[in-house]
């Protein structure tokens, strides 16, 4: 392929040249593919088996705007997410492991008024899960500090258990009762339901 080309809305990254895709007997194979654009440089190989096994590498550091196509239910995600991933499994169920780190990362939740940003803190992926603990945030422009993990389906979340301790956390919900929280605040559930 002389160019691949991924992105959402405005923002777009590109190869950082030719790509080399080798199918063979139902069995396709990237030696490596290098995404490049603003904040961005991912390099991706691997394959997948004419048995539809997945056997896919990811490392390098991902601005988050590409987020937004993923994750519908994050609003303006942005900031950056360094990782090393290994992806295997079929392309109906993958299964993900590795770790990542975020660095300034921020985005405001669908349908309220709660804007997390200045994100930072370290991340493992384990069997389709996200798993943090100890991420520091700007919530509301109060501090927090996250724990907790996402579980994903074919890299969406489907299932969170989020606890957060809050100092000073302004919020207004319902809009007409707005109040500043500290303490402990857990989280669980779907993105549809959460308790």
């Amino acid at each position: 392929l002389d160019a691949v080309e991924v992105g959402h809305a405005d923002f777009r990254v590109e190869a950082a040249g030719p790509v080399l895709v080798t199918v063979s007997r139902g069995r396709a194979e990237v030696q490596e593919l290098v995404l490049r654009g603003p904040n961005t440089e991912l390099t991706l190989s691997g394959s997948r088996a004419a048995t539809g096994e997945l056997d896919l590498s990811a490392a390098g550091t991902v601005d988050l705007r590409l987020l937004a196509g993923l994750v519908p239910d994050l609003r303006r995600p942005h900031g950056l997410l360094t990782l090393e991933a290994h992806v295997s499994g079929t392309a109906p169920e993958p299964v993900l492991l590795g770790a990542g780190r975020l660095d300034d990362a921020g985005f405001q939740l669908k349908a309220t008024n709660v804007l997390f940003s200045d994100l930072r803190g370290d991340l493992a992926f384990s069997q389709n899960r996200v798993l943090f603990e100890n991420l520091s945030a700007a919530v509301n422009g109060g501090r927090a500090v996250l724990g907790g993990e996402v579980e994903l389906a074919s890299f969406v979340p489907v299932r969170h258990r989020v606890d957060l301790r809050l100092d000073e956390v302004p919020v207004a919900v319902p809009i007409w009762l707005p109040a500043t929280l500290s303490g402990r605040v857990e989280a669980a559930g779907t993105p549809d339901a959460t308790v």
